[in-house]
């Protein structure tokens, strides 16, 4: 989610070619553009959402093994035994501010919040220590959290963070000791469970018992045995292998094996009517009017190459362009694939899994017409028993959206148009979650279009979203709009444009029609 074209922020508050800005009127403490901001997401696998369609969330104690522990130093191997409860602590030689103590929670999880105990052998514990988070082990980290630790050396202290993270790395780092740096610890995560099946009724009692048969009588002799049954002959390949979703789709077009593709002139419009119809296997080249529809399937004969796209993304005129490609025996996320389909030729348009350019030469186009391109022909249709086109309607309208959820990223999801100093990602002016402790302030001077773009992790249904101003200065956008897309370098398209912030600290929520 892209927050493009951000209106910058200038020397004093007003209207300079059609921006706005809120700040100084120092020209001196001018600070570019800033903000934090956050995702409103619905998504049918994220846990938030599944947390409300099937039951309460349920916040579990995780204790990761000794193995999943790394640590800055350790004073002996005694000293690194850090898991709660456990008979040592982890323990350092010189206690210094900044030491720190990584717990691999063994894959990504929703973290909650964190739980420390002191030494069991001696009487020192932490008194106050930062928490990061990330999904690789070697970062970048990010601060979630900041909390007095222990007050003995015994009692489990429990810390809770405002706001649910997504990680796997968690990284505890000493800010303060009683005699010395010794700690066990252990998350506190969130599992979001089904409820559980309804109870059945009780069965119905058994009828009473019918009266005892006579004794059978022998059985008559068996007729002569029957000459062996043919062999099966083997099932006929799947239209796209490996596609789930095979509901509704009609063979409209096909081409059998050979060197020259279909003989349509139609380029895709349907009205070429030719051969006599069968499968998606026979040894018939034909075609037959395509009707309403509303998506195509190209695939080759024996379904191992296929590709969905929305009959939008095929038709109309386009050289050489990136066209979207919904799923293929590739991928199973959309992605952009560069066709032709110029206006007057009839051999188009070409439909390929990957760039024109280099499906020829890996045998990876699914569609040619007019009998054109024998090479490109050659290696597909002789090694894939021919090519086929599906089409088919939508046969239901899609299922409302999911309640939507708060996602906020972490630092390193995060990237911008520029950024004040060159801050690196997770650092000073380049920290822009919600609730963080500055925000992202793009490079002086100010000037409308710089960005803030977030990888929301999976595909998701983009709701809305959320803005704050800078935490540690009086700047916040007025008016922004946002840009989504797929892919990180677009193409992007613009699904709103907002008003923005009245002040520094309010969460402002902005909903998509």
């Amino acid at each position: 989610v892209r927050a493009d074209h951000l209106v910058a922020p200038a020397v004093s508050g007003g209207d300079a070619h059609g921006t706005q800005w809120h700040g100084s009127a120092n020209s001196h403490s001018v600070a570019p553009v800033v903000a934090c901001a956050a995702i409103i997401a619905t998504d049918e696998a994220s846990s938030l959402a599944t947390a409300v369609a099937t039951g309460a969330p349920t916040l579990h104690e995780l204790n990761p093994i000794e193995s999943a522990r790394s640590y800055s130093s350790a004073s002996s191997s005694d000293c690194s035994l850090s898991m709660l409860d456990s008979a040592q602590a982890w323990c350092v030689q010189w206690s210094r501010v900044g030491e720190w103590m990584q717990i691999d929670a063994g894959e990504e999880v929703m973290l909650g919040g964190v739980i420390t105990q002191g030494s069991a052998t001696d009487t020192k514990w932490v008194t106050s220590y930062r928490v990061e988070a990330s999904v690789s082990a070697n970062g970048p980290f990010t601060l979630v959290g900041i909390f007095e630790g222990n007050s003995d050396q015994a009692t489990k202290e429990l810390r809770m963070l405002n706001t649910i993270f997504r990680a796997r790395y968690v990284r505890f780092i000493v800010g303060g000791w009683h005699r010395g740096i010794a700690m066990r610890a252990g998350l506190l995560v969130w599992y979001y469970m089904p409820p559980a099946p309804p109870t059945l009724p009780p069965s119905p009692p058994l009828p009473p018992s019918p009266p005892q048969l006579p004794p059978p009588q022998p059985s008559p002799p068996l007729p002569p045995m029957l000459p062996p049954s043919p062999p099966l002959l083997p099932p006929p390949p799947p239209i796209a292998e490996g596609l789930i979703d095979t509901s509704g789709w009609r063979l409209v077009r096909r081409v059998k094996a050979g060197s020259a593709w279909h003989p349509a002139t139609d380029q895709l419009l349907g009205t070429d009517v030719y051969g006599t119809p069968s499968s998606a296997t026979a040894d018939e080249t034909f075609s037959v009017e395509f009707g309403a529809f509303d998506q195509f399937l190209f695939a080759t004969g024996d379904g191992a190459k296929w590709l969905i796209a929305d009959k939008e993304q095929v038709y109309g005129w386009y050289w050489n362009s990136q066209r979207t490609i919904i799923r293929s025996s590739m991928s199973e996320t959309p992605y952009l694939a560069r066709w032709y389909r110029r206006d007057g030729t009839e051999e188009d348009p070409w439909i390929s899994l990957t760039d024109h350019s280099t499906a020829v030469a890996t045998g990876d186009i699914l569609y040619g017409g007019n009998r054109y391109g024998n090479a490109h022909a050659a290696n597909v249709l002789p090694r894939h028993n021919g090519a086929n086109v599906f089409v088919r309607e939508f046969l239901s309208p899609p299922p409302p959206p999911p309640p939507a959820a708060e996602l906020n990223p972490l630092e390193h999801e995060r990237r911008y148009s520029s950024v004040q100093d060159n801050a690196g990602v997770g650092t000073r002016y380049a920290r822009s979650m919600l609730d963080s402790l500055q925000c992202w302030r793009a490079k002086h001077p100010p000037s409308a279009g710089e960005w803030m773009q977030m990888d929301a992790g999976d595909g998701v249904m983009v709701a809305g979203v959320i803005t704050q101003g800078c935490a540690d200065a009086g700047w916040w956008v007025t008016q922004y709009s946002v840009d989504v897309s797929f892919t990180a370098d677009g193409p992007f398209t613009r699904v709103g444009s907002f008003a923005g912030n009245v002040d520094q600290d309010t969460k402002e929520l902005r909903m998509f029609e």
